[in-house]
């Protein structure tokens, strides 16, 4: 269930990868 509730968040928002991988501070998962 996990793994489809991720996939779902990250089709979504792309934003979702970015909380895996912070690059930037400033991004969040929301993608503002």
């Amino acid at each position: 269930m996990d793994r489809n509730s991720r996939a779902l968040r990250e089709r979504v928002n792309p934003g979702a990868s970015a909380s895996r991988r912070p690059r930037r501070t400033h991004f969040t998962p929301d993608g503002r």
